[in-house]
């Protein structure tokens, strides 16, 4: 994706530093005055748009038999694919009881529907999207968007995982088999070890 990976962390932190001042994170970002969610219900409604029009995410928890222990819901995101002129799903970001990210999921093409691409391809379309307009983002966006930014090598590995799996013979349309990867997200340490890296080259 576009831009300059040195600004990444910082604009992360400057996303959680903001919501910790409205006492809130992404999750209640999304969900608004909505106290208790329903199942299987996208939020916001209005979806999220970011990245030049050409990202889409929404927020949703699932009901059994996807209900996780450890997860209260996930942000599928989904990039526009020119080439193709569909949308294409990248990943899901899992997210805890906490409201914070857990891990990254490669999902089965049913889940979702829509375009498909091999996992280079996609990965090469999502690179391709650059920040648009800032000023005009939710508070949501924007931290969804550096964080596709920070994780760019750990979802393009994500999707080769994926792609393995399906060629090792798994039906993208299997409706038994709900997640085909996983990349766990230990955030703070993220940040530490990108924060660190950059006072060195300094």
């Amino acid at each position: 994706m576009g831009g300059e990976r040195t600004s990444v962390p910082a604009a992360i932190c400057d996303c959680l530093f903001r919501m910790a001042d409205k006492a809130t994170n992404p999750v209640l970002e999304v969900l608004g005055a909505v106290e208790i969610p329903v199942q299987g219900e996208k939020y916001p409604p209005e979806k999220l748009r970011f990245g030049g029009n050409r990202l889409l995410a929404w927020y949703h928890s699932h009901p059994e038999p996807w209900l996780r222990d450890d997860e209260h819901g996930h942000f599928h995101v989904f990039v526009h694919a020119v080439s193709m002129n569909e949308w294409v799903h990248v990943a899901a970001l899992s997210m805890d009881e906490m409201g914070q990210p857990r891990a990254w999921m490669a999902t089965n093409h049913w889940v979702t529907g829509g375009g498909w691409m091999d996992g280079a391809s996609l990965a090469e379309c999502l690179r391709q999207v650059t920040v648009v307009d800032p000023d005009h983002l939710t508070l949501v966006e924007t931290w969804l968007y550096y964080m596709l930014r920070l994780y760019d090598d750990d979802i393009c590995q994500l999707l080769a995982k994926r792609d393995a799996r399906l060629r090792a013979g798994t039906d993208p349309e299997d409706r038994s088999v709900y997640e085909l990867a996983c990349s766990p997200v230990d955030l703070l340490a993220r940040l530490q070890t990108e924060m660190a890296a950059l006072s060195h080259s300094v």
